[in-house]
């Protein structure tokens, strides 16, 4: 058997674990909801985020909130923002083919192998969970410092 038959079929295994579905699923929400908080005080500040939270949120995808993200011009690039986008874009593929499937098809399997990064965090379970929530957490509390910066700054400005 190919090195690569192994590891198609070690990934469709993984994918059929129902400690890993279930992990990815908390996994997404978990960080959706983060991203949410964050998209809710950038766009409605913090006297409307329950307002954010509540009619805005909800009528968005993950890939839309992602895509908004992405898009966002920020003071200055930061790389914290890019792995942000990196790391919720491979979650919410991996979230979608386990959300929508009885089973991940062969085709499916070639193409999450095509992504070495996405491959390593499935195999590499639940360790590579761990690492990737660190980085989400150290990620995200750069943007809100970055932010709550910002904020200071332009308070300063209006007084």
């Amino acid at each position: 058997m190919r090195n690569s038959d192994e590891e198609a079929r070690k990934i469709a295994d993984a994918l059929e674990s129902n400690d890993i579905v279930a992990e990815v699923i908390k996994f997404a929400a978990w960080w959706e909801s983060s991203l949410d908080l964050y998209l809710a005080i950038e766009f409605s500040g913090p006297k409307r985020i329950d307002d954010f939270i509540e009619l805005v949120a909800p009528c968005m995808s993950l890939a839309q909130k992602i895509d908004v993200l992405k898009n966002m011009k920020l003071h200055k690039p930061m790389k914290s923002h890019s792995n942000i986008v990196e790391s919720l874009s491979r979650v919410r593929r991996i979230r979608n083919k386990l959300a929508h499937a009885h089973r991940v098809s062969d085709s499916e399997i070639k193409k999450i192998q095509s992504d070495r990064k996405l491959t390593k965090f499935i195999l590499g379970y639940p360790e590579s969970f761990k690492k990737e929530r660190n980085m989400l957490n150290n990620s995200f509390s750069h943007l809100w410092r970055s932010w709550e910066a910002r904020w200071k700054k332009q308070r300063a400005k209006a007084t």
